[in-house]
């Protein structure tokens, strides 16, 4: 265990010993509530920092084996989560304000719904405030809002684990070719991490 966690650890032993010995569970609960605000926040600064890093990536001297998602991976971030994160970030402002209040585990199935070109109604947002928990508003987003086709003329471009590229448009898959993800060939790597990036592909 590390000295800064001990350090916090050791805060709260100090925070217990203080409420016990003062016989008041106030300064208790407002650290709790400070934590989880604190967590929370944290949350959202992190995929916003994420999606800020992915979006500028290629503008650092870096080395030119360095993937974003290779580099997110290096320090445990998986590239699902960061994935989840960046789709966050992307479509948050679009959120009513009080929809951007919640956690966001709970942004993220309503990111991934408007990634893949659904439509949120008014009814359906005051129905997502209106959920409490995570999965009240995965349900939701599963049974009414991914209840019915994507809109007509929205454009999702898909890219499976073996490198095909497709799209549905109008309600129709298309092919469109195919990436070679396997290829460990530094210029081919960051392309497709740029096309990805630059173009929306959601990847399956």
């Amino acid at each position: 265990m590390n000295e800064i966690t001990q350090s916090a650890l050791a805060q709260v032993d100090s925070l217990i010993q203080t409420a016990l010995a003062n016989d008041d569970i106030g300064p208790v609960l407002q650290q709790i509530h400070r934590m989880t605000q604190a967590k929370e926040l944290v949350g959202k600064a992190l995929a916003k920092t994420l999606y800020n890093l992915h979006k500028h990536w290629y503008s650092f001297s870096i080395s030119e084996h360095e993937s974003f998602y290779g580099t997110m991976d290096s320090i445990n971030l998986s590239s699902t989560v960061v994935k989840r994160y960046l789709r966050v970030a992307e479509y948050i402002k679009s959120f009513p304000p009080q929809i951007q209040e919640k956690p966001i585990r709970e942004l993220i199935p309503i990111a991934n719904a408007v990634s893949q070109g659904y439509d949120i109604s008014d009814n359906d947002w005051k129905e997502l405030e209106r959920a409490e928990r995570l999965s009240d508003i995965q349900k939701y987003v599963t049974t009414e809002i991914k209840n019915q086709e994507p809109r007509k003329g929205s454009l999702q471009i898909y890219l499976d684990s073996n490198g095909s590229l497709y799209c549905w448009y109008n309600q129709e898959q298309w092919n469109i070719g195919y990436l070679d993800v396997e290829c460990s060939e530094i210029g081919v790597r960051k392309s497709i991490d740029r096309i990805i990036g630059k173009a929306g592909v959601i990847l399956k």
